[in-house]
């Protein structure tokens, strides 16, 4: 992990070394690098898509639940379906000079609790034209995906699950990517204060953690977001080597991940420049007086 680290960051670095005559001879006119346009402290929204193949694997998932009265088996053998994108939208916040900045990305997709992805990244900025500045970038970043893939109930249509007595228990499979990014981003400066964003990203995985969760509900409003949050009576979170739990393949062997995730990500975002608050600020009036003695203020 160490030396994939190192390479990321030596790759960084020779792309910035790369680009680096470009700023020179773009700035090369002080009186135009002094009123180049740049997003300075800034929002961002958009929408981004990690690229992802769907999986067709078929995995074998058990799960055994014992309540006080009622010992349920829950097994799945299926491919898990998904579809061959992961597109959040993206709300970003981010703060920067004429040079370099830093940014926070947080993605999400409204109203259905299926993927989301956080992202902090640091880059510079280099003009390659009147309104465009290239925008290389290096940073980490995390992706969650879940997909539901069955419910139990028991006999009477309830379930016990962590002591509670339930109508029902949604079965769902989380996959969480940790990675190092790295890529190329450019800004267009449509208007005042008004920036287009585009990024390539790459991504290197270095941490990939399988989880089941396990929820239970005793009513039927159980699907969106808001009502995972709020409906939900219970819950529980089961990786693999856990004794209620195992993931195999095919083959009985350990799943190294359930959704076949790639490296590249694309995105696009509006970027708004955010000024300070308040007036003008307070200018010092000098003293001056008159030659028939009147002493007065200029401002």
């Amino acid at each position: 992990m160490q030396s994939r680290f190192k390479t990321n960051i030596s790759f960084s670095i020779f792309l910035l070394i790369s680009v680096l005559p470009i700023d020179l001879l773009a700035t090369k006119d002080s009186a135009y690098r002094a009123n180049r346009p740049y997003p300075k402290n800034f929002i961002a929204v958009g929408f981004s898509d990690r690229l992802m193949r769907v999986s067709k694997e078929p995995y074998r998932i058990s799960y055994f639940n014992q309540g006080k009265t009622v010992n349920d088996t829950f097994d799945y053998f299926d491919p898990i379906k998904s579809n061959g994108h992961l597109v959040n939208f993206v709300l970003t916040g981010g703060v920067s000079n004429r040079y370099v900045g830093a940014k926070l990305d947080l993605g999400f997709v409204p109203f259905a609790n299926r993927n989301s992805h956080q992202s902090l990244s640091a880059f510079a900025l280099i003009p390659i034209g009147k309104n465009i500045l290239l925008s290389p970038f290096v940073g980490v970043s995390r992706l969650r995906k879940q997909k539901k893939i069955g419910t139990l109930t028991g006999k009477d249509d309830e379930i016990y699950f962590n002591d509670y007595l339930l109508d029902e228990v949604s079965i769902r499979v989380h996959q969480a990517i940790s990675s190092y990014q790295y890529g190329l981003g450019i800004y267009i400066n449509l208007e005042e204060d008004v920036f287009l964003n585009l990024e390539c990203k790459y991504h290197q995985n270095y941490r990939v953690l399988n989880r089941l969760k396990v929820t239970g509900y005793d009513s039927d409003s159980r699907e969106s977001l808001l009502a995972s949050i709020l409906v939900a009576d219970t819950w529980g979170y089961y990786s693999d080597g856990d004794s209620e739990i195992f993931f195999r393949n095919s083959q009985n062997k350990p799943i190294q991940q359930f959704f076949d995730i790639g490296k590249l990500a694309f995105s696009a975002q509006i970027v708004f420049t955010l000024h300070d608050s308040g007036g003008n600020g307070y200018s010092p009036k000098s003293l001056w007086v008159r030659s028939e003695g009147f002493i007065g203020y200029r401002g």
